[in-house]
């Protein structure tokens, strides 16, 4: 059974790649749509990981079906939204729309940026940036023993491809470094929590008309294939997550170390010279070039971005799934008008993650005295939300997080012969 082959990272793997650029990267895409869900009423890991979730066939080199799905992945998620059924899959479809290569972030990256019309923000920055990748990527293939004239030839080659994907990790981690320097977390929080529906929604999708468009392939064999492929894209994104949480000079250097190794790796294969990349060039190129080209007017894009599909998103009709924008305040109650409860419970709070304002939920069979306190991670309490006395009934119970870091916490109801905790992640 034929199965999609993927390397460790996204940017690592395309480093030096002639294929297509990631059109931003991934950190952008999740920052866009954790903006565009705010709006609407609520940050969903699920809709960051959709937004993500497009370039996933990228990993796919040298794959003869790398094109066409790519292509699926980019302009046709309306397959995706008419099989979507549950609110955590509407709200992964809203980020996959958010990252359309039609008319969404993809496009103002490629086609028609908001600071740069009529070119991409992210092609006009490469064009800008090749000319100081040309020298040095000859040097390394000359110090390897590629002769001057193919050296050169290779460069011109490669430039453009590489110069895209350097322009695009700049733009991440700039979003880091000014916009949300939570984004690691939120991009290894949405992998690790991606609904476990996603790969057999893709599947179910994309997986026939993939079959019907290769004579090769069966309708299980390309289920396999999307199904495999995004399993590898989900753990991809937790080690690119794991770099961004980083401070910036680190996840530079990681991000070189293994861009190096991988793309000696490609050029072996593609070139048949055995070349040896130091990673301070790569690390050099990211910290004292990329960045340097894009970090003067990137803001000014990434805002007119988010305005745009924004805008698109509502002339389309798009809409995330969402709980109500407005959150009880810090020590309010309100008691539901239902059944009364059966036994003690303790619910997940709403949303989660949250920023700054989350509401808990709690069941009280009798009057019983009711204490919910919240931890950090070193079991500190921080706050306290309610100790008092409280009816039988159907709670909930509003917290504001404003003046805390995003990080994980802890809550936990205890009252007369029952306790309970669980776990939140405040991302801000």
């Amino acid at each position: 059974m034929k199965r999609a082959t993927a390397f460790i990272c996204w940017f690592l793997l395309v480093v030096f790649s002639l294929s297509e650029a990631f059109a931003w990267g991934s950190a952008t895409h999740a920052y866009l749509a954790k903006e565009l869900g705010r709006k609407q009423g609520i940050v969903n890991l699920q809709e960051v990981y959709g937004s993500m979730l497009p370039d996933m066939f990228n990993l796919m080199y040298g794959s003869e079906y790398k094109d066409y799905l790519w292509h699926q992945t980019h302009y046709e998620f309306m397959k995706v939204a008419d099989k979507a059924r549950g609110c955590q899959l509407k709200a992964f479809v809203f980020g996959g729309y958010s990252h359309s290569d039609a008319w969404g972030a993809d496009y103002t990256a490629h086609y028609d940026g908001r600071t740069t019309p009529g070119e991409g923000d992210v092609i006009a920055k490469a064009a800008t940036l090749e000319p100081e990748l040309i020298p040095r990527v000859k040097g390394i293939l000359v110090g390897s023993g590629v002769p001057d004239a193919e050296a050169q030839l290779l460069a011109e080659e490669l430039a453009p491809g590489l110069a895209e994907n350097f322009v695009e990790t700049a733009v991440d981690l700039l979003i880091k470094r000014n916009e949300d320097p939570a984004i690691g977390l939120m991009i290894l929080l949405s992998a690790q929590l991606r609904n476990f529906r996603i790969p057999f929604l893709l599947a179910q999708a994309y997986g026939a008309d993939f079959a019907n468009a290769f004579d090769d392939l069966t309708i299980v064999e390309a289920s396999d294939i999307i199904i495999v492929t995004e399993r590898e894209f989900r753990e991809l994104m937790k080690l690119y997550g794991g770099i961004f949480l980083k401070e910036e000079s680190e996840a530079i250097q990681l991000l070189a170390a293994q861009g190096a190794t991988l793309a000696e790796a490609y050029l072996k294969a593609g070139t048949g010279y055995a070349v040896t990349i130091p990673p301070e060039v790569i690390a050099e190129i990211l910290r004292d070039y990329a960045i340097p080209c894009v970090e003067g007017d990137y803001a000014n894009e990434v805002s007119a971005t988010l305005a745009y599909v924004e805008e698109e998103l509502a002339n389309r009709g798009i809409e995330t799934c969402c709980f109500p924008l407005w959150w009880p305040k810090h020590g309010q109650h309100e008691i539901a008008s239902v059944a009364e409860p059966a036994e003690f419970s303790l619910g997940q709070n709403r949303p989660n993650p949250f920023n700054p304002t989350t509401t808990i939920d709690y069941s009280l069979p009798q009057e019983s005295h009711v204490k919910i306190a919240v931890y950090n991670t070193l079991g500190q309490q921080v706050d306290v939300l309610v100790d008092a006395v409280q009816p039988t009934g159907h709670h909930s119970l509003g917290w504001d997080a404003s003046g805390l870091a995003s990080g994980v916490y802890f809550y936990r109801i205890e009252t007369e012969g029952y306790t309970e905790s669980k776990r939140m992640f405040l991302l801000k």
